[in-house]
């Protein structure tokens, strides 16, 4: 997922993936319901979360040849450590809680003005976010026992990630079911959970 690229195509780099249409592809993640798998909204940026098997979308084939460190397992890489959580496949480190934040400028404040551990937080990227979705369960889509208190409600998370078409507007999770919501305008409010 390109998210320099605009909602005005398919967020795909159209040297690598041309003529790919702006619209849901499947991916081989199953859901938490029985019948559902996750889904990429390519034209929205929008992870579609766990839709219903019958929906139609396109797919996209992948080889298991990976030359790096492989693609993410889904649990079991973030561990309690310090009065943090300690994520040993990224090397990310996050704030086991949440702050409330009434805009976007509150969001990057609040974490700029942490002292947990030591200090040095920041606002998350939206494909560092991401990392925290648990595709395996809902309401909400993030292990409850590392991250206590997770809102499983609409409530956005910010990330710092910006979206090409509005600049002022930043990509969002919401951790009701772990999909992104694109284009939350930096005036509303929603929660962070910071990292560094």
């Amino acid at each position: 997922m390109d998210f320099s690229i605009g909602n005005s195509g398919a967020m795909l780099d159209p040297t690598a993936f041309p003529g790919s249409p702006a619209d849901c592809y499947w991916s081989g993640t199953a859901g938490a319901q029985t019948g559902t798998h996750w889904s990429v909204q390519f034209s929205t940026l929008g992870l579609a979360g766990a839709n219903k098997d019958s929906l139609n979308c396109y797919t996209r084939c992948v080889r298991d040849e990976m030359t790096t460190a492989g693609p993410k397992p889904p649990v079991g890489t973030m561990s309690a450590s310090g009065g943090v959580i300690v994520d040993a496949y990224t090397n990310l480190t996050w704030q086991p809680d949440y702050i409330d934040a009434n805009k976007f400028a509150d969001a990057v404040t609040g974490c700029a003005n942490l002292s947990l551990a030591g200090g040095g937080w920041r606002v998350p990227s939206i494909k560092e976010l991401m990392t925290t979705v648990d595709a395996s369960k809902q309401y909400p889509a993030i292990d409850d026992a590392l991250f206590p208190g997770a809102y499983s409600s609409n409530d956005r998370y910010w990330s710092t990630t910006a979206n090409a078409d509005y600049p002022t507007m930043r990509e969002t999770v919401l951790f009701y079911d772990g999909h992104i919501i694109n284009s939350q305008p930096t005036t509303v409010g929603g929660h962070v959970r910071c990292v560094r």
